[in-house]
């Protein structure tokens, strides 16, 4: 009895076997695209309930004081990616509008205190940090101009982690100053350096106060657990063609 060979069922298979590699790469590729993806976009807004004062954070002179105030980025993910920080302040002295030259630090916490440094940008003049005028603020020291900044940026940082934000201004004119706006109530205190040489302190005159300032941030997955979840997705996918083409052959 002559035996009927059924024409390229060695390449059908072949190609059936290639079809789902394939697959396999694709979905692979996809699970680390998805796993580098920012999640959700998030604001942090510091709690001020009344702007009613400015502190002075400028480094113009050695003799001038800087400031700082902390921050969480609250998430349920691993990390998170800092894309904006806003603020807010006024200048003051003979000079009514300063040159900026601002240094934005983001530092760790160390006792409750600004710790070491962990990312720093500096010379953002007033295009860059999108200086806008905003009215009038009667403050304990006066009626003063408002000028909002918003500096955009990209900064991984850690989730659920405390860290402080100091925003110091170097106005070169010796007689015109950058005050940080904040408010004497409603938060949990700021700290202050007290020159360009000396150690971060609590600002004890402040212990109820906040600075102004909100952040943008994303929420960023954990890649491994989105790379797990889509393994097994992918795993049982094969097991399930594989069986399909077994019963098939059976």
């Amino acid at each position: 009895m002559m035996t009927q060979i059924k024409p390229f069922s060695h390449q059908k298979e072949s190609n059936k076997k290639l079809s789902l590699a394939f697959s396999l790469a694709t979905l692979t590729g996809l699970a680390f695209t998805v796993g580098v993806n920012p999640a959700q976009a998030l604001t942090f807004t510091n709690t001020v309930p009344t702007i009613d004062i400015g502190f002075m954070s400028d480094s113009s002179s050695t003799s001038q004081p800087r400031r700082a105030d902390n921050f969480t980025l609250s998430s349920q993910s691993f990390g998170a990616n800092l894309t904006t920080i806003r603020w807010s302040g006024y200048y003051f002295g003979t000079t009514n509008l300063g040159t900026d030259n601002f240094t934005i630090n983001i530092l760790d916490n160390s006792s409750n205190k600004p710790g070491t440094l962990v990312a720093s940008f500096s010379g953002i003049n007033s295009t860059s940090a999108n200086r806008t005028a905003n009215g009038t603020i009667t403050t304990a020291q006066g009626t003063r101009n408002r000028y909002d900044f918003t500096y955009n940026l990209s900064q991984l940082l850690n989730a659920n982690t405390q860290y402080w934000l100091s925003i110091v201004d170097n106005t070169p004119e010796t007689t015109t100053n950058f005050y940080w706006f904040g408010s004497n109530s409603g938060g949990d205190g700021f700290s202050t350096q007290a020159t360009s040489t000396s150690s971060w302190q609590t600002d004890s005159a402040n212990s109820a106060g906040n600075l102004v300032f909100s952040l943008d941030y994303e929420a960023v997955p954990e890649p491994t657990l989105i790379l797990g979840t889509l393994t097994a997705g992918l795993v049982g996918t094969f097991m399930k063609k594989k069986s399909n083409s077994i019963n098939q052959k059976g």
